[in-house]
């Protein structure tokens, strides 16, 4: 008999709930496996630990460098949305995140001296990366982290993978319905302001009311370098996590104004809300409002 598999574990940071219909001793297996993979990603992947593979990389500025190639994969997913969104997207804002004392130790204690964006990152065939300075992959690895998820729970039809408000859902939910996923008041996220219907595909979200602190947060606007804040929230929806995820990021650090100029290129539907609580829908972007 079918059951339901209703798991939650820390992983990469957040608390990840995986929902999952099938065979018990099966399904338990595949969720295991998808948490597992997430810890491999996290483990081999978050500027949070030492000694990992971007840990090396970054310990090697300026020198070339052979990757493995998901790790290469990753940074070139990176740098092209850096071109896509003007720069706006940014693998090099580690150093401002540790100024501000967004650090391993979780200081939250501002720093002295510079740092600087925009870095250079240079690609070459053989898995071979140059940076001029140090990166993470913080605006696309939870993301990658819920596809790597989804993969390893291939052959189950319902299921549902949320990683603190990053998520992929298919199929029915455990009251044979849609999946209905809440979009939060940007300014209260204990309340909703309306919710989507998922099936078959990823959502996220960005805003500043979470992982903030001292007049700071992780949503750093690259070229003022400064936190990013002309956007009070985005939700996008996308046929993969990491992308949702990573033109979440950027158009949220773009503002209203330029992410309304340039969400039509990306390959997300996308809603906007700007810092006076205007609301922008792309065209095909799902979803019902409680209050338009």
């Amino acid at each position: 008999m079918d059951n339901w598999v209703d798991e939650t574990k820390e992983v990469i940071g957040t608390h990840i709930r995986v929902l999952a219909l099938g065979d018990a001793d099966l399904v338990e297996e595949k969720v295991e496996a998808a948490y597992a993979e997430c810890g491999r990603i996290e483990a081999r992947y978050s500027r949070f630990l030492s000694e990992n593979e971007l840990d090396f990389l970054n310990r090697r500025c300026g020198e070339w460098v052979e990757v493995s190639a998901e790790f290469f994969e990753l940074i070139k997913f990176g740098v092209e949305i850096g071109k896509k969104t003007e720069g706006y997207f940014d693998l090099s804002v580690k150093g401002i995140l540790e100024k501000w004392g967004y650090d391993k130790d979780y200081s939250f204690e501002e720093k002295s001296g510079e740092a600087q964006t925009g870095a250079l990152i240079e690609l070459k065939d053989g898995n071979l990366v140059r940076i001029e300075r140090p990166i993470e992959i913080g605006g696309l690895g939870k993301g990658y982290a819920i596809d790597r998820m989804r993969a390893e729970l291939s052959g189950i039809e319902d299921f549902c993978i949320n990683a603190g408000g990053d998520i992929f859902c298919k199929g029915v939910d455990p009251d044979g319905k849609p999946w209905k996923i809440l979009f939060e008041n940007p300014l209260d996220i204990s309340q909703a302001i309306g919710f989507v219907e998922v099936n078959n595909f990823a959502v996220a979200s960005s805003n500043s009311a979470k992982r903030n602190w001292k007049n700071k947060h992780h949503l750093v606007d690259p070229k003022n370098k400064i936190p990013a804040n002309e956007m009070l929230a985005v939700y996008t929806q996308a046929s993969s996590a990491i992308l949702a995820d990573s033109y979440s990021t950027a158009l949220f650090v773009m503002g209203l104004e330029k992410a309304k100029e340039m969400v039509d290129g990306f390959d997300v539907e996308a809603m906007l809300i700007g810092k006076n609580s205007e609301i922008f829908q792309t065209k095909n972007f799902k979803g019902k409002l409680f209050l338009e």
